[in-house]
């Protein structure tokens, strides 16, 4: 049997779902599906037969590519005035703050919605890749490409629910454009090993946008949350990172609606939490990760969980820069609502 993500990664449960290998493989042999944990793993249409080991190299738990650090440190030690800290790699600038147009309707403070939109209005790049919410009760969230602010604004949100990027890396490959793609730290890493590779990836994904991760869930955990919540129908949307005037930013609520119209809400401390911080639902191959700040991204955002933030229900977002033209659009862009900040406090 030759050697592939399923015979390497998956079969030892390791796979973290990204979708990658699927959206490489020379003979389109791979494809994404649900397993019975509610995770996203990669399948083979049929048995390897060429053997080539590009979806092991593009493979971010396969320990066949670089790993973050070397990979952060080939894309980003050479900047000026660069600096570096084990806990989150290389950095250039770091900041705290919220967009006020954003503040309510994003996750945190905004400022990863604000400084998508400015990519596009100030034409730096022409689509972005982000998660969005769908209407397919088996997969209620999947990377979607934008084109305008206007949809990059009716995307904001988080989204702790499985999604792969098989598609959208495929339509990177075959439109031509300059993309941004915002992921989690293991996606983000996947997409610079896809880059060494691949010179159209390297080419049009002109800009990484990480997001700070403790751990990745599974389908189970939203099934397990709207269940604690008292949904009883056919959950059709979920809304992850409600914000209650009455409660502070960390504790927010998850808002499930069923087919039939019924609406169910749940905060942090009433139940989300026991789930999350004791690790259930997390796929296995987040015990195996270290990289929580995005290492490889060329921004990464995050919430200020910090007392003189969180206490806000309105949210703030700390924002951790390591290119240089991320940190001119900041800087052109910040209004006063978004200033630097110690990297001790990040």
């Amino acid at each position: 049997m030759n050697s592939s993500v399923v015979t390497r990664v998956v079969k030892e449960d390791i796979c973290i779902g990204c979708g990658t290998c699927a959206a490489l493989c020379p003979q389109g042999n791979l494809e994404m599906a649900w397993n019975r944990f509610g995770e996203y793993n990669a399948t083979e249409s049929q048995p390897c037969m060429t053997d080539c080991g590009l979806c092991l190299k593009v493979c971010p738990f396969s320990g066949e590519g670089d790993n973050e650090d070397a990979i952060g440190k080939h894309l980003y030690s050479d900047v000026p005035d660069i600096h570096h800290r084990q806990e989150i790699g290389y950095f250039l600038s770091t900041y705290v703050g919220y967009s006020e147009d954003y503040r309510l309707t994003s996750a945190s403070g905004g400022a990863a919605t604000w400084f998508l939109e400015s990519l596009l209005s100030n034409g730096v790049v022409d689509h972005v890749i982000c998660v969005t919410s769908t209407n397919d009760r088996n997969k209620l969230f999947i990377f979607t490409i934008f084109n305008t602010p206007e949809e990059v604004r009716n995307g904001a949100g988080s989204a702790y629910y499985p999604v792969e990027m098989s598609e959208v890396i495929k339509h990177v490959l075959e439109v031509p454009g300059r993309y941004a793609i915002t992921g989690l730290p293991c996606f983000i890493k996947a997409v610079r090993l896809a880059q060494s590779k691949n010179t159209k990836l390297r080419d049009r994904i002109v800009v990484t946008v990480g997001l700070v991760c403790g751990q990745m869930k599974s389908k189970h955990f939203t099934d397990y949350i709207a269940a604690l919540a008292g949904v009883q129908g056919q959950l059709i949307n979920v809304r992850y990172r409600c914000k209650s005037q009455d409660r502070p930013a960390s504790d927010f609520y998850f808002n499930f609606t069923t087919s039939d119209g019924e609406e169910r809400r749940i905060h942090w401390n009433d139940g989300i939490a026991e789930a999350w911080t004791n690790r259930w639902f997390s796929p296995c191959a987040c015990n195996y990760c270290d990289d929580i700040f995005a290492e490889c991204a060329d921004v990464t955002f995050m919430d200020a969980w910090l007392p003189e933030y969180s206490a806000d229900y309105r949210g703030t977002s700390l924002v951790l820069v390591r290119s240089l033209l991320v940190q001119e659009l900041i800087e052109q862009g910040q209004g006063g609502e978004i200033k630097p900040v110690s990297i001790e406090r990040v």
